[in-house]
């Protein structure tokens, strides 16, 4: 069970009667017997933004909307370069599952290449295409005998570097070169 202590006064009926009913009464409404301690104190005011009961409203300086409007547009400018981005990202992905459908076909023709190439040269395959286009093997005296000339080591040379190259080796160096 509720119970309340209230304060006697001439408006208590009429206070209980509108609590009891379910209508509110507003926080600033004057009590006609002047009683101030049926009244909200002034932090229930200040806290219902209420100065000498009227409500007040608050003002929004210019820095506050130039701020508001900078950060909407921050917001804005925020989704465009996602939209793009996932835009770009989708477009890698269809290039990227073209590219592998590709990669696929050419790796099955390569192997098929391999497979011809191997059937052409087994020498069963090739001592028949040679009988078929009429070629025979040579005699004895028709064969001819070569020396290979003897190879040589590769050649170095020497540069001189000055300065400017290892400024210019510097430089590659930073920026990914050699």
């Amino acid at each position: 069970m509720l119970s309340l202590r209230v304060a006697k006064g001439k408006k208590t009926d009429e206070v209980l009667s509108h609590f009891l009913s379910g209508s509110s009464l507003s926080a600033y409404e004057e009590n006609a017997d002047g009683n101030e301690d049926t009244k909200p104190s002034i932090e229930t005011m200040r806290y219902m933004g209420v100065e000498g009961g009227v409500k007040t409203r608050r003002r929004v300086s210019k820095t506050e909307k130039i701020l508001a409007v900078g950060y909407l547009v921050l917001v804005a400018a925020l989704i465009v370069v996602i939209m793009y981005a996932s835009g770009v990202a989708t477009a890698n992905a269809s290039t990227i599952d073209k590219l592998k459908s590709e990669a696929t076909a050419l790796s099955s023709n390569i192997n098929d290449v391999d497979s011809s190439i191997e059937s052409t040269m087994r020498s069963e395959n090739i001592e028949a295409k040679a009988i078929e286009l009429g070629l025979a093997y040579p005699s004895g005296g028709q064969v001819v005998y070569t020396v290979a000339p003897e190879q040589k080591g590769p050649i170095t040379y020497t540069t001189e570097k000055n300065w400017f190259d290892d400024v210019c080796d510097f430089f590659a160096n930073i920026f990914g070169g050699k």
